[in-house]
This record gives C-alpha cells, structure tokens and sequence, in this order.
C-alpha cells in the first residue's frame, strides 16, 4: 500500500473506484468541489491532517482501506460498490455513501462489524 497522506490515499481511491472527477467525489464526501478540488491539487495535508469541511475524507477512507483488505483488487471493489444489497432493500452501497454524511459513517461502521467473504444474507420471506 505504502500511501501516507490522507490526499495520495484519496487519488488512489479515486483510481481504484474508476470516480473520474471531483464533482463525483464531492459528492461522495459531502463537501464543496471547489474545496476537495484546491486540497487535491495542493500540499495542505501533508501533515497528514484534513482541513474543516472535508470531514467525509476519512470516512470515505475507511470505506476505501476496509475494501482494499477485504478485495484488493480495484474491479472487486467496484462490483460491491454498485451491487444491489438484498440485506439494504436492493440499495447499493454507493447510493447509501451520497445519502449522507451520516449514512457514509453508517457504512464505515457497518463494514468494520461484518466480513465481506461471508454470503449476503439471504432474503427471508415473513412467516404469514
């Protein structure tokens, strides 16, 4: 991996996940594109820090490393980025990380508490 700063992870995610532009991102992130496109594109957070604003940045990172343990290669990540859950009433995880800031930490959250190797929990009809 030997990525340090959290912007060389962001270009990396961006590359993994096939996100061509920083309007995407933005979305993604919840913050304004201008100001993921200055941080991008400049040295702040070399230090390792992530200006206000940009909270999303480690959210979305966390999302990125767990994927990157779980399926380390990039086509892998995709594919479960934009499959249907069965287990989320057919919502896709990319959907679920625009929603919200809340709904990105949700997902950062839920992806520490399972493994992704285990099956999608199966549908289960209601007992009538």
């Amino acid at each position: 991996m030997g990525l340090s700063t959290p912007r060389e992870r962001m270009k990396q995610l961006q590359q993994d996940w096939e996100i061509g532009g920083n309007v995407e991102l933005s979305r993604l992130i919840h913050a304004e594109t201008e100001r993921v496109a200055r941080w991008l594109d400049s040295s702040e957070g070399d230090d390792g820090s992530v200006a206000s604003g940009l909270e999303g940045v480690w959210r979305i990172l966390k999302i990125h490393d767990h994927l990157r343990r779980e399926m380390p290669e990039p086509a892998r990540q995709v594919d479960w980025l934009f499959a249907p859950r069965k287990d989320w009433d057919g919502a896709r995880p990319i959907d679920l990380m625009g929603e919200s800031l809340e709904e990105l930490s949700w997902l950062a959250y839920w992806l520490e508490s399972v493994s992704l190797s285990a099956p999608e929990a199966p549908v289960v009809a209601p007992a009538l």
